[in-house]
Parts: structure tokens; sequence; C-alpha cells
């Protein structure tokens, strides 16, 4: 087989045999690595897959294929790379025939998260506390990648077309492991119910909803139904009260077909099918705007208020509360004002958080992502949150291709830079300002495809913005996020407790408010609001669970009510 000499829309690599001999190295590293990975998550593996790292590897194989075949033609060169990779002989057909289908598909492995993957993750999450840096899977993300870079470089020229497939994978990939790592199983309950059913490719959750959706919505036509001989009088208003009624169940009056066309309009635009993770805000593409009512010129006016409403119900932040409304009300009139063709002067969407620790910038962030969405300022409105090791490497020219990779995976949403200011650290032989110059120049290319957010603490922000002659004209709005107060770090922790099935004893609010002023003062300047609120929660859950257990003798005598599992008392704080 023979490819051609070179391609448009790629360039020549001119591989030689050392080169490549250092990259299987390369890879047989990472593989055994991952050997090692797989053996203590195979707990945690289905038993119907088999073996976790033969499934991985499996899974790695097929992409490779994929892309190969991504140009027609799959030649010798990059056969070879199963025997030196894997230690497999692999011809075409092999290979097509395990494969080929999947490759024909329109619900294509390039548009899923492997299950091996999925499964490691999902384990790793849970072997972890809150927030957490996903190590081991990452390093199975390596796997991937440096297969897949190899594939693409096998023939001795680049398709633009096989990087744009793997770009597109592992971009898919990394929007999956933010999802996972930011996921908050406190606040919203175990991650794997937020995730696609290996089988059914389907969420726990989007389950749950379609069979109360489906419920309704049969409730709602037996009613539309028996209402049907009704309409011998007022024609017109009762149809249209029966428009309304089924627009309230998911129906589309007479606009039905109209809003079926446009849904999968929008979707063909926001890149296909498949899984979107980023900041846990919502699961398929194609379910990321609900509706864009016409009237309004495509601004989500309800679901505007909604998020509103529940920025208003979150405790404290009460100066935070009135910025977002201001802000939220310029960007809603400039948009009418576009609308009906009236000037309406450029505003910036950028935004600079400052404050401590704990005190809800990412979560106003994720309310101000969904809000633009509903605004029709961005597309998808998914949060992706980073820092300086996501975006500084340690060689001259690396940093910008991770800042240009974390913004790809941001485009339609919001990238949430936090401790902006470490990206300019003032040391000799330090990258951060070539990350800061290189988001500069994205943030003007793509200025209408994304929007950057960058936190961090008042002091050391100013001095962020003014390392760089354009950084500071690019942001538009300043919020800064004070303290909680002790009396609302009560409540923050009582809502952990109630959101967990705990209770406090009679009395013990003025003690707790106490012991979180302690922490607050032992902290000083480092104190993590309601960051440490949780974290105190967690142990006072320990301190419980000791407690109980030794009030009953040992593990062997454990039983009791249900009040005496909830109840935390004086001495458990």
């Amino acid at each position: 087989m023979s490819g051609p000499a070179n391609s448009g829309n790629g360039g020549n690599v001119n591989q030689s045999e050392d080169e490549l001999q250092r990259e299987v190295n390369k890879f047989l590293g990472i593989l055994n690595n991952c050997r090692n990975i797989c053996q203590g998550y195979e707990k945690d593996w289905p038993g119907d897959y088999g073996d976790l790292f033969f499934s991985l590897c499996d899974d790695v194989m097929r992409m490779g294929f994929l892309i190969a075949a991504s140009d027609g033609v799959v030649e010798i060169c990059e056969l070879q790379l199963y025997r030196y990779c894997f230690q497999v002989n692999m011809d075409y057909n092999i290979l097509a025939r395990s494969y080929g289908l999947d490759y024909s598909s329109e619900d294509s492995a390039l548009h899923k998260i492997p299950k091996t993957l999925q499964c490691i993750a999902v384990a790793e999450k849970k072997n972890s506390l809150g927030k957490c840096f996903l190590k081991d899977t990452r390093a199975v993300m390596e796997m991937f990648k440096q297969f897949g870079t190899m594939m693409i470089r096998r023939k001795g020229y680049v398709m633009g077309y096989e990087n744009y497939l793997l770009t597109y994978f592992l971009n898919h990939i990394m929007h999956f492991i933010f999802f996972v790592e930011e996921y908050d199983e406190m606040l919203n309950g175990p991650v794997e119910l937020a995730l696609p059913d290996l089988e059914t490719g389907k969420k726990a959750q989007d389950v749950q909803r379609e069979e109360e959706k489906n419920r309704l919505t049969q409730s709602a036509d037996a009613g539309i139904h028996g209402r049907k001989y009704e309409m011998q009088g007022d024609v017109k208003e009762n149809k249209e009260e029966i428009v309304q009624m089924g627009r309230m169940f998911g129906h589309g009056g007479d606009r039905s077909e109209e809003n079926k066309r446009e849904k999968e309009d929008n979707a063909e635009k926001d890149g296909s099918s498949g899984f979107h993770f980023g900041g846990g805000i919502r699961g398929r593409k194609s379910s990321v705007t609900e509706s864009q009512p016409a009237e309004n010129g495509g601004i989500d006016i309800e679901q505007i208020k909604k998020k509103l409403s529940e920025v208003d119900e979150l405790i404290g932040l009460e100066s935070v509360k009135k910025e977002v409304h201001d802000m939220v009300n310029l960007l809603v009139i400039q948009q009418m004002r576009e609308k009906k063709g009236l000037r309406s002067g450029s505003v910036s969407k950028h935004l600079v958080f400052t404050g401590n620790p704990g005190t809800g910038k990412t979560t106003i962030a994720r309310y101000i992502a969904e809000i633009y969405r509903d605004l029709g300022i961005l597309r998808t409105g998914q949060l992706i949150e980073t820092d300086r090791a996501g975006m500084v490497a340690g060689y001259m020219g690396q940093t910008a291709e991770k800042v240009k990779e974390v913004v790809e995976t941001a485009m339609g949403g919001i990238l949430f830079i936090d401790e902006a200011y470490t990206l300019t650290v003032d040391s000799e032989g330090d990258f951060g300002q070539e990350a800061v110059d290189t988001l500069l120049k994205l943030m003007e290319d793509h200025r209408d495809d994304f929007v950057v957010i960058c936190a961090g603490y008042p002091d050391e922000m100013e001095r962020f913005l003014d390392s760089n002659p354009g950084l500071r004209s690019r942001f538009s709005r300043y919020i800064h996020f004070e303290d909680y107060s002790a009396d609302e770090l009560v409540k923050i922790f009582e809502q952990f407790a109630e959101q967990q099935d705990y209770t406090l004893a009679p009395g013990l609010k003025e003690k707790l408010k106490e012991k979180l002023e302690e922490k607050r003062i032992e902290a000083g300047e480092h104190f993590g609001n309601a960051r440490t609120a949780r974290n105190y929660f967690e142990t006072v859950m320990s301190n419980q669970a000791n407690r109980l257990i030794r009030e009953v003798g040992g593990l062997d005598l454990v039983s009791g009510t249900a009040d005496g599992l909830t109840e935390i008392k004086e001495e458990d704080l």
C-alpha cells in the first residue's frame, strides 16, 4: 500500500528509525505504567468485559485504526506499529473486522469516552475526597495520546484531518477528566450518576428525567385527549390553551417540527453528538440549550431568571449578587438593542474575580457560564478550570501549545484560571509570560467564542494585570468576594449536614461558631472559608462515627436508631 508524498493539510515529518525507536520505547514505558494502574482498578471493572488492561489495549488499538483509516488508506508502516507497541501481528482484514463497523458508524468510538478510562476515572475519584487530580486517569490518557501521535507520524507526513480527529478525541477525554476532577459528590451525589452508562450511553440522571418527563407527558396527553370534544365553542382559545399545556410538558404545539429542526441544526453547529463534560454543568451537547424563544431574539429569559434566583439563594455574597444582577441587566439590554438595530457600546465579557479561597468564585463562575449561554453569548456554556500547571511548560514553545490545548477545550464556554497571578512569576527561565501573551492573542482571535475569568488574591491580581500592557484592557468588570462571616460559615456547615442527613444537637450552633472562628484565627490569611467549613464537617462526621463505635463497645455490636446515627453532639466538634 502507498500514500501521497504529502498533503496540503499537513506536513512532512520524515521520521527516522532512531526516532521511531525512541517513540516506541516511550510508549512501552507508558504501557507498562498503565498495566500497573489497571491492576489496581481491576476490582472496579465490570466482569462482563474481561481483563481491564486487555480492554484498555483494545480501546487504544481501536482508536489507532480509526485514525489510520480516516484517509481511506491503511499502510503497512501503520500496521507495523501494532507489532512494535503491542507485540501482535495485525493485517488490515483483522483490524477491519474488529473495528471497521465502528469506523463506518455515526456512533464512532472517537466520539465517546473509552469505557476503560471512564472506569478508572470513577474509581480514582471514589478514592479521593472532594476535588482531586486524577493522576492515574491522566496517565491512561497519555497512552492514547502517544499511540495516536505515532500513528499520525508513521507515514512520514501528517494529514490535517487525522490530526484533527486525534485532537478532537483527546479534547473530549480532557473535558471528561476536568468534569470528574471538579465534580463535588458531597453536593451533587455520586459521580457515576452524572456519567453515561457503559452500555446504553445514557446518564442515570438523564434516565430519571426522561422517565419523569414521559410520565408528565402522558398525563398531559390524557388531559388533552379528554378535552377534544370541548373544542366546539371557542376553538381558537381552546387550541391555544392546549398548545401552552403541551409546552409545559416539553411539547412544541404548532411549532414542534420547527423546534425539532432548530435543535438539530444547533446540535450540528455545536459539533455533533457525544458527551461534553466541563464544570458539571451539562451532559450531552444537544441538551445544552433547551429552548431559544424567538420573541426575545434567542435570549432565554426564563432560564436567566431561574439562574439569578439560584444565585440569590446562595449563602452570603451580597455584593457579588448585586454585581451579577447589574452585569446581566446590562447584557440583556445590550442584546435587545442589537436585535432592534440600535447602537450598543462594546462590552467585554471577560471578568476578574478577587478574594480568598473558598469564597464561592468557582460556583459563581459556573452560573455565569450558564447565563452567558442563555443570553446567546456562548454556544455551550461549559466551565473549564485550569491554573499555572495546566498552562506553563518547562521549555520554550511548549507553553504556547499547552495554552492552545486548554483554550480549545473551553471553546464555546468559559476558561476559569485560578490563581492567575502565578503565571507572571518574576524569575529567570520562567515561561509564564509566554502563557499570558499566547492567551491574549487567543482571546483576540476567538473573542466571540470563549470567555476568560481570572481569579486570585486582590493585591496579586493587580500586579498580574499590570504585567502586560494589553491585559487589563481585556477585562471590563472586577468582582470582589468577601470572606464569609462566622454566622454564614455556620449556615454553610448546616447545609452540608442537611445534605448528608445529619442534624445538630440543640444549642450546638454557638459552639460550632466558636470552633469555626478558632480555625479562622489559626489559618490567618490562608483561611479557606467554605472549603474549611466542608473539611471541618468531614472531620466532625469522622468524630461522630468514632463516638458511636465507642458507645456500643466495638464494630461487632454496631446498631442504633436513625436519630442516633444522624445527630451531631458537642463532643463530635
